[in-house]
């Protein structure tokens, strides 16, 4: 899910999501750099629509709770279809938006991402 980013800005890096806290740590990244965490924290990350707000669906989105919120959907979604969100591997989205990670290694975000 969007990890928060309020509350947690000064806190020291072992206290945040790290890949460390289970056998397999995926993050879907909704609302990086207002409501959560921009950074990588995982062993996969994800940053559906670039992984800022606002998010498809969310309007106006001023505060970031639709976008933060939208994880939560995207995950469930992951879960309940067959087709999946397939990801390409990339440095970060503006570099996907110029069409230079095309072809990249890709894997399905959520309940279907390969973990080993």
């Amino acid at each position: 899910m969007d990890p928060a980013a309020p509350g947690y800005t000064n806190v020291p890096a072992e206290n945040h999501l790290n890949s460390d806290d289970a056998s397999f740590v995926e993050v879907i990244h909704t609302c990086a750099g207002l409501l959560g965490w921009a950074d990588p924290l995982g062993h996969a990350d994800f940053y559906p629509n670039g992984g800022t707000p606002p998010q498809p669906g969310c309007g106006v989105d001023i505060a970031g709770a639709c976008s933060h919120g939208r994880s939560h959907i995207y995950l469930t979604e992951s879960i309940t279809t067959t087709v999946g969100f397939q990801s390409e591997l990339c440095a970060d989205w503006s570099t996907y938006q110029t069409g230079a990670c095309a072809g990249n290694t890709w894997a399905l975000m959520g309940d279907k991402t390969p973990t080993g």
